[in-house]
C-alpha cells in the first residue's frame, strides 16, 4: 500500500501561489490595480483595462518549479483571457505503510484558467472558469471550479471584490477520495497614480461544514511600487508567508519583473515577462 500525505488543505494550497512576480513583489495586493494578463487569476473583472497582453512566468517556490503563460485580448465591449499554470514538485518519496522508501518521482499540477469580462453599468464584471489536473505518481485526480470578480473605479482610487471557488471546488481522486477547497473573499483597493502604486487587500477564508458557513481567518496584503522615469520600478509588499520585494524593468511594449519573498521553510525567487500588444 502507497500514503500520500495530502489532504484538503494541501488541495487548496496550489489556488494560493499567485500569478507573475510584479503581484508578489506588491505583496499580492493588487486584486483592485492588476493590469496584465494575470488579471484572470487575481481579479478577472479587472481584465476590461488590460488592453492586448502576453504575459510568461518562472518561479522557483522553496524547491519547487511554478510557470506559467498566459493572454487578454480586450475591445470596447468585453474581454477574453487564459493561463496555463504547471506546479512540479521533484523528488517526492513514496513510503508504505511500514515507513520503508519504496520509490521516488515528481509530482505535477497543470492548471488551465478561461476568463470572460464585460462592462456593466460603469462597472467591471468577471468570471474565470479553471480546471486542474494532479498526477501524484500513485493517483491522480480533476477538479473544476469558478471565480467571480467586480471592479470599479473613482479617479486615482480603484476597488475590486473576487468570490474564488465559487461554492467550493472539489477535487477527484482515481482512487474516489474527494477532496474541497473552500470558497474565499478577496476585498481589495488601490490608488494608481503617475509614479506611484499601492495596493491593500483582505482575504476572507470560508469553509462549508455540512449547511453552515464558518469564517475561518482574515489574511490581509499591502504593497506599494514607485517607478523611477518610467523605466525602473522598485516595490515592497507584505503577506502573510512575509515580506516581499521586487523590482521592474520598463521598456514599452516589454516589462520584466523580478520577486522575491524569504521564508521560513525556503525561499521565492519569481521572475516574469510582459509583451503588451497595440
Amino acid at each position: 500500500m502507497l500514503i500520500l500525505a495530502w489532504g484538503d488543505k494541501y488541495t487548496g494550497e496550489i489556488f494560493e501561489l499567485g500569478a507573475g512576480a510584479y503581484g508578489l513583489s506588491m505583496g499580492e495586493a493588487i486584486v483592485a490595480i492588476v493590469g496584465d494578463a494575470t488579471a484572470t487569476y487575481w481579479n478577472p473583472a479587472r481584465m476590461r483595462t488590460v488592453g492586448r497582453d502576453v504575459w510568461l512566468m518562472y518561479s522557483s517556490d522553496y524547491g519547487m518549479k511554478y510557470n506559467g503563460v498566459a493572454f487578454v485580448n480586450s475591445n470596447a465591449t468585453h474581454s477574453i483571457g487564459g493561463a496555463i499554470y504547471w506546479l512540479n514538485i521533484p523528488d517526492m518519496v513514496f513510503t508504505d505503510t511500514m515507513n520503508q522508501i519504496i520509490g521516488r518521482a515528481d509530482l505535477n499540477d497543470y492548471m488551465i484558467y478561461l476568463g470572460y469580462a464585460v462592462s456593466i453599468e460603469g462597472y467591471d464584471v468577471g468570471v474565470t472558469l479553471k480546471s486542474i489536473y494532479r498526477d501524484y505518481y500513485v493517483d491522480r485526480a480533476y477538479g473544476i471550479g469558478m471565480d467571480l470578480g467586480v471592479a470599479g473605479c473613482y479617479k486615482h482610487i480603484r476597488w475590486g471584490v473576487v468570490l474564488r471557488n465559487v461554492s467550493g471546488t472539489y477535487m477527484f481522486w482515481d482512487s474516489g477520495v474527494r477532496d474541497f477547497v473552500p470558497p474565499t473573499i478577496d476585498v481589495g483597493i488601490g490608488y494608481i497614480g503617475r509614479n506611484v502604486r499601492f495596493g491593500m487587500s483582505g482575504t476572507i477564508n470560508l469553509e462549508h461544514r455540512v449547511s453552515e458557513i464558518q469564517m475561518l481567518n482574515l489574511d490581509t496584503h499591502v504593497g506599494v511600487e514607485y517607478v523611477y522615469r518610467n523605466l525602473l520600478a522598485g516595490r515592497i509588499g507584505r503577506t502573510r508567508k512575509g515580506i516581499t520585494v521586487g523590482v521592474g524593468i520598463i521598456k514599452p511594449p516589454f516589462r520584466v519583473d523580478y520577486a522575491f519573498c524569504g521564508i521560513d521553510i525556503g525561499q521565492i525567487h519569481r521572475v516574469s515577462f510582459n509583451w503588451t500588444l497595440k
